[in-house]
């Protein structure tokens, strides 16, 4: 019998994943997304009014490609992060906190009252500050090897 003024000892948390590293992803990755869906958009825009006389085309075009390589850098940061790769965090959290910012000072311009451009600015900004939490180091550790299997004693 246990006595009722006892208390039991605490329970030591559950090992496992950690889930600040997890919701982290989550948020960074559908803001790539997003940001990306909304890009190809744009792009599509562009082709399309292809032949109208503009001021400067050449300067649109560098444009367009200075986007391109800096969504394809993204993308290998956050691929290398969903990757546990260690040297790809602090590079995803700049990354992950200038766009959040970014997308707010853009949200306070536009004024847009839309739930996904304020959703699209939130998410790299709590993404980042996740994975700069202490707990999800974790997440960046090696994981260690399976032990093999003992075999039975023979009897």
């Amino acid at each position: 019998m246990t006595d009722i003024g006892t208390a039991s000892a605490p329970r030591a948390p559950r090992a496992g994943r950690p889930w600040t590293a997890l919701v982290a992803l989550v948020l960074l990755w559908g803001a790539f997304l997003s940001v990306a869906r909304f890009a190809v958009v744009l792009t599509l825009w562009y082709v399309a009014t292809l032949g109208l006389p503009t001021e400067d085309p050449g300067g649109e075009a560098a444009t367009a490609i200075a986007l391109g390589v800096g969504v394809v850098l993204v993308l290998v940061a956050l691929i290398a992060v969903s990757l546990r790769r260690r040297w790809a965090r602090w590079p995803v959290v700049v990354l992950g906190a200038v766009g959040g910012v970014a997308g707010l000072g853009i949200l306070v311009a536009t004024a847009s009252p839309a739930l996904e451009t304020v959703l699209m600015s939130l998410a790299p900004l709590v993404g980042a500050v996740l994975l700069a939490l202490p707990a999800s180091t974790p997440w960046f550790r090696p994981r260690s090897p399976a032990r093999p299997v003992a075999a039975a004693p023979r009897a």
